[in-house]
């Protein structure tokens, strides 16, 4: 009696585990790739059980062929080259929905990046660094503050006013710095931090500080005023209350 074969269906399955599933390891068994590749060519069905000893044909295909003169295929051009398997029709799209399925992550991410531009506030003011005017006041900086934060002496900087303050940076040359902000020489607010964060004040705008027609355009009070330290400028952000539409 002949032996059971294995289905193809079935070896077909784990062959693409190892070829394509966790721990796939395919890669070392030339014997399984090569099993793989005939049977996604289609040429993988399991022989038929060969005829019992002395049993008699009955299929006249499996009668021997007649010796005549007809020519063979190889004389008449005919058949000579059988035509290539394209394989399973998964197999030859698969590069295609790999590519489609790119295109689309890369559109949806440019997508969200340009939605991020788009709502990133904008600074309306940028302050460098500059000499110090005759009329500024310096304000005086606590040697705890200097301490805590290893800056130096003298280490302050002047960026120019916003409205009525005047804005102050120092740092300690590599990972910490400062913000302050003063009126008239007398201190109003600071802020310190550590690099990667950046020391920023917010202050709610009035006519007093800020007056309206300080900043174009206008800063009606009630607006908040971020003032920031980035890099080595100071960079003014103004988020403005919505307008009274007078219903």
């Amino acid at each position: 009696m002949a032996g059971e074969s294995r289905p193809v269906d079935v070896e077909l399955a784990e062959l693409l585990r190892r070829a394509y599933g966790p721990g796939a390891d395919i890669a070392a068994d030339p014997a399984a790739q090569r099993r793989l590749r005939a049977l996604e060519a289609g040429e993988g069905e399991a022989p038929a059980d060969p005829p019992e000893q002395g049993a008699i044909p009955t299929d006249a295909s499996s009668a021997p062929a007649p010796l005549d003169d007809a020519p063979t295929p190889q004389e008449t051009g005919e058949g000579a080259r059988a035509p290539a398997s394209t394989g399973p029709f998964w197999r030859r799209n698969l590069p295609w929905a790999i590519t489609i399925a790119a295109v689309t992550l890369a559109l949806a991410a440019g997508a969200a990046l340009v939605a991020a531009e788009i709502s990133r506030p904008r600074a309306e003011l940028t302050l460098t660094s500059r000499l110090l005017p005759s009329d500024a006041i310096v304000p005086g900086i606590s040697t705890t503050t200097l301490n805590t934060w290893g800056i130096p002496p003298g280490a302050l900087s002047y960026h120019g006013q916003v409205g009525a303050l005047d804005v102050w940076t120092m740092t300690n040359g590599s990972d910490a710095a400062c913000l302050l902000l003063s009126t008239d020489g007398s201190f109003y607010k600071q802020s310190c931090s550590r690099r990667p964060l950046e020391p920023q004040i917010d202050v709610l705008a009035d006519p007093d500080l800020i007056p309206p027609g300080s900043i174009d355009p206008a800063v009606p009070p009630g607006s908040t005023v971020r003032i920031a330290l980035v890099d080595a400028v100071v960079e003014v952000f103004i988020a403005r209350p919505p307008a009274d539409t007078g219903t």
